[in-house]
């Protein structure tokens, strides 16, 4: 860890919870244990915030019975696009349940439907099914946005961590097969966009915030590869790897932010510059000396950072609608 590299409001939360939380792998099952000491340890100095009573939450399942979630604010707003959402944990934790408390403070913030994706999980569920079952919820959203009580037309995804990496990928499976038109703009926040081993020669001097970083957020370069190898995407896959699609351009107006402290820094860099390259409308938004998902961790230590993530990616949500 470099001390250099971190702001003082997050080292005064390692101070307090007695260690900054890391994952490390290398297998599945360390991985899930090194989570629950992270989150024990956690449960044990802090109380996490609750669901929103004030969201009204609902369930509904696929054809082929994909778990969705819709959030229902009260500041829901006539006239708003229904944003689907994908979570995070790369590609082998998380769920629709864990992220409530991020659909119910973006819902409220942007007045609008959020709608989750219980998406299966790697190693059980390798790439492609995560993916798949992506594409299948956001096809779901769009047929029946309209009874969900939002805007009928295109759909805002968005999603963090492995699951900004699959915003990028619904899109562009969606944009693929002919049904660009039914997504209307892209909210990827600290996304993985290419494997650390397939990274184009042209950005390879540039590509260093997996060294840099390695031990300075909870995605360590060993945890993040391990990941990768339990999903099992190929090198040259151009929808997980979505630094390597050739058709970047047909993506929709895009709003992207990034971690300074995160392995997954320069993924977020060098996908702003291709999305700039290629014309694509977007903002992009960096933290600098924080680490992925800093937001999610209920020190008040970070209580000014955190309002302030959340009060930025609201807007970024609401200026990806306005497209």
């Amino acid at each position: 860890m470099s001390v250099d590299a971190l702001r003082p409001e997050w080292l005064a939360f390692g101070e307090e919870l007695g260690f900054l939380p890391l994952l490390h792998g290398p297998t599945y099952d360390d991985l899930v244990a090194q989570d629950t000491k992270n989150g024990m340890a956690m449960l044990a100095k802090y109380t996490f915030p609750g669901p929103d009573a004030s969201v009204e939450k609902s369930e509904h399942n696929t054809s082929s019975s994909i778990r969705l979630k819709s959030y229902k604010p009260d500041t829901l707003k006539p006239g708003q696009p229904l944003v689907y959402y994908i979570h995070g944990g790369g590609f082998a934790m998380g769920s629709v349940d864990l992220d409530d408390r991020f659909c119910d403070l973006l819902s409220k913030a942007t007045g609008s439907i959020f709608v989750s994706v219980e998406y299966r999980l790697s190693p059980a569920f390798k790439h492609p099914i995560p993916l798949d079952d992506c594409v299948e919820g956001a096809k779901w959203c769009v047929e029946n946005v309209e009874s969900l009580g939002a805007k009928k037309g295109p759909i805002v995804i968005a999603g963090k961590s492995a699951g900004g990496s699959l915003v990028f990928a619904t899109a562009l499976r969606l944009i693929d097969e002919g049904r660009g038109s039914d997504v209307l703009g892209l909210v990827p926040c600290q996304p993985l966009t290419i494997h650390p081993d397939a990274v184009p020669a042209e950005f390879q001097d540039r590509y260093t915030s997996y060294d840099k970083n390695a031990e300075n957020t909870i995605n360590t370069k060993k945890g993040m590869l391990a990941f990768y190898e339990l999903h099992g995407a190929p090198l040259d896959d151009p929808y997980i790897w979505c630094l390597l699609h050739k058709n970047l351009k047909a993506l929709p107006r895009t709003y992207m932010n990034a971690c300074g402290a995160d392995t997954l820094r320069d993924d977020a860099r060098l996908m702003n510059e291709l999305l700039d390259k290629n014309g694509v409308p977007n903002q992009y938004e960096e933290y600098a000396k924080l680490p992925h998902y800093f937001f999610a961790f209920p020190s008040a230590h970070l209580d000014k950072l955190r309002d302030e993530y959340y009060d930025k990616t609201a807007k970024g949500i609401q200026w990806v609608m306005e497209g």
